[in-house]
């Protein structure tokens, strides 16, 4: 999985292949941290009000390796690791 930020857009990918794209005035063109977390919640509770009684107390999530490079707005492709 992994996030691609430059000012005023976000492209998230999984196995290097998109699957969303944020490009907004909400996307700061200042540098952003990165954090990883697993949280049951929405931002309204009438669409699809969560936590609920089926939702579970604790969950995990393996994650391998995290990387983070800096935005070089002199580089023209992406960083191939």
């Amino acid at each position: 999985m992994g996030v691609e930020w430059t000012p005023g857009k976000l492209v998230y990918t999984i196995d290097d292949q998109v699957w969303g794209t944020l490009q907004s005035t909400y996307v700061p063109n200042i540098s952003m941290g990165l954090a990883l977390q697993t949280q049951a919640g929405t931002t309204s509770s009438n669409w699809n009000p969560i936590p609920n009684n089926s939702t579970p107390s604790m969950v995990q999530m393996p994650v391998d390796w995290v990387v983070i490079y800096a935005w070089n707005p002199q580089q023209t492709s992406s960083v191939n690791v």
